[in-house]
């Protein structure tokens, strides 16, 4: 059911979800949807508002997004340590993105333990770009012990999912 919500609209999703029916899966925010619709049509200054809107209200995804805009600079004053924030809030969220994100970040700095816990936790969670990114802490044993074995199974994965980068690691 939860899956429909969107398509029946705000308020009528709101009353399906309420007590004593309750929803597992509530609809995206409007302002992360137009947050989404703005960054399509190249208006990143616009879309980094309706993001930032969207996480103050719990939105995990809009954190996630805020967090990459804010990485890359784009739209926004680049920041590494508030996007830092955001992918670790969007990650305890349970935004597997998030993770991913947080973990390119920390691994970045050197701390390969706790990057690829996170890439773990965020291709445990179906993350195409976290179990690549697993892969490679795997095939180079940084945070982990060295493992070919899991390396080749990643990357198979991730490539299976549409990552070409992980694609070039498969074994053949």
């Amino acid at each position: 059911m939860p899956r429909l919500l969107p398509a029946l609209g705000p308020l009528a999703a709101a009353l399906v979800c309420a007590a004593p029916f309750g929803c597992d899966e509530p609809p995206p925010p409007a302002d992360r949807e137009q947050a989404v619709r703005d960054l399509a049509a190249n208006r990143p200054e616009e879309a980094a508002a309706g993001f930032d809107r969207a996480c103050e209200a719990g939105d995990g995804e809009a954190c996630d997004a805020l967090g990459k805009l804010l990485s890359d600079g784009r739209g926004v004053t680049a920041d590494p340590a508030r996007a830092e924030a955001l992918h670790r809030r969007a990650c305890d969220a349970s935004v597997a993105a998030g993770c991913a994100n947080l973990g390119a970040l920390v691994a970045g700095r050197g701390q390969d333990a706790e990057a690829a816990e996170l890439f773990r936790r965020a291709c445990v969670a179906g993350d195409v770009a976290g179990c690549s990114n697993l892969g490679v802490m795997y095939g180079l044993g940084r945070g982990v012990a060295k493992d070919p074995d899991r390396e080749a199974f990643l990357a198979r994965w991730a490539c299976s999912g549409g990552d070409s980068l992980a694609c070039g690691r498969v074994p053949r």
